[in-house]
């Protein structure tokens, strides 16, 4: 009888560990999970692993109007800020401008933030690709992977018309 009292005894101290054990790990998971949750989402939206801005070309703005603006009151506003145009892109209707002297890239942005013509204005942001295109069927599509044969026929063509034999 008391031969079974201790295996009794011994097989309850195995359940207990066990159960210990278990929690124990669950809890460090949940912990874990936590942090990894909460880290990630405490940042503030663009900020990097290390909590600093995204990196943005230095006195550069990128600046979108509502549509009703026209041309000519867009570069007023720019030259009465001091803010000379740079470029204006083709597929989006924003344009590139310098940020004027004695003025940093955020002191800009809030600038052009206060006026009611702006629908946006934020830095120069630099965009890097991460990754190649996840198309299966990239590698069969003809000219996406151009290494350089056109450069080398028009090298060649303004070398012929150098030489005069054109």
């Amino acid at each position: 009888m008391g031969n079974l009292h201790t295996r009794r005894n011994s097989i309850h101290k195995n359940i207990t560990h066990l159960k210990q054990e278990f929690i124990r790990r669950v809890t460090l998971a949940l912990a874990l999970f936590a942090i990894l949750v909460l880290g990630s989402t405490a940042r503030a939206p663009g900020a990097s692993a290390q909590g600093s801005a995204p990196p943005y070309v230095s006195g550069q703005l990128i600046v979108r109007y509502k549509n009703t603006i026209t041309t000519w009151d867009k570069d007023a506003g720019e030259a009465r800020r001091g803010d000379p145009k740079i470029r204006e892109f083709e597929n989006i209707p924003a344009r590139v401008v310098k940020v004027g002297a004695n003025r940093t890239v955020e002191q800009a942005v809030q600038v052009y933030k206060r006026d009611a013509n702006v629908e946006y204005a934020e830095p120069n942001y630099i965009v890097r690709a991460t990754e190649g295109p996840n198309d299966p069927q990239y590698a069969m599509l003809w000219g996406l992977k151009n290494s350089g044969h056109g450069l080398e026929i028009s090298r060649f063509d303004r070398q012929r018309k150098c030489r005069g034999r054109d």
